[in-house]
C-alpha cells in the first residue's frame, strides 16, 4: 500500500492489517543524526576537537559503542560530574573517592575506583589515538582515522553482538 501522508493513514493501515493477521511494514523516515553509530562519531570527534570536554565524552560513553555500557557510562558520569573531570583530567588516572570529598575510603569504594578507571581508559586510548591520527588531516586521513577509532573502539564487534540480540 503506497500513501501520500504515512502518519494519517499509519494508525488505520495497522489495524486494518492487524485485524486480518496480515504482516505490515510502515516505511518511516528517521534522520540518520539519530542514530547510535552516527552519534558516537560525532561524540567522538567533538571530544577530540574539544579538547576532552565532559559533555563530549559523557554522550560519546552512552552510546554504549565506545568501550563502556550502558550502567558504566552512568557511574562514569556520576564520577565526572562529582569530580569535575574535564580536559586532560580524563587522560589521567581518577583518585577521588567515587562518593566525593569527605567519603572515607573502603575496599569497595577501592574496586570501584579501579573499575572507573578501566572504564575511563577503554573509552579515552582509543579517542587519544584518533586525536592524533586527526591532527592537520585531510579528508582522506581523516575517514581513516575514524574507521581506526571505530575498529579500536570495538564498534562493529559491539554492533555485530547487538543485531545477534535481535
Amino acid at each position: 500500500v503506497a500513501v501520500r501522508d504515512l502518519e494519517s493513514y499509519a494508525p488505520h493501515i495497522s489495524a486494518a492489517f492487524g485485524k486480518y493477521a496480515i504482516p505490515v511494514f510502515l516505511d518511516r523516515k528517521d534522520a540518520i543524526s539519530g542514530k547510535t553509530p552516527v552519534i558516537a562519531v560525532c561524540a567522538a570527534l567533538d571530544a577530540c576537537l574539544n579538547g576532552f570536554r565532559c559533555d563530549d565524552v559523557i554522550r560519546l560513553s552512552k552510546t554504549g559503542l565506545a568501550g563502556a555500557d550502558f550502567e558504566e557510562a552512568a557511574r562514569l558520569e556520576n564520577y565526572a560530574l562529582t569530580w569535575n573531570i574535564n580536559g586532560q583530567a580524563w587522560e589521567k588516572d581518577f583518585s577521588g573517592h567515587p562518593d566525593g570529598f569527605g567519603a572515607v575510603p573502603d575496599e569497595d569504594s577501592r574496586a570501584l575506583l579501579a573499575r572507573l578507571n578501566g572504564i575511563r581508559s577503554r573509552l579515552i586510548s582509543p579517542l587519544k589515538k584518533l586525536r592524533e591520527s586527526a591532527k592537520c588531516a585531510g579528508a582522506t586521513r581523516l575517514c581513516e582515522a575514524v574507521f581506526e577509532y571505530l575498529r579500536d573502539a570495538g564498534v562493529p564487534e559491539t554492533l555485530k553482538k547487538r543485531a545477534g540480540e535481535l
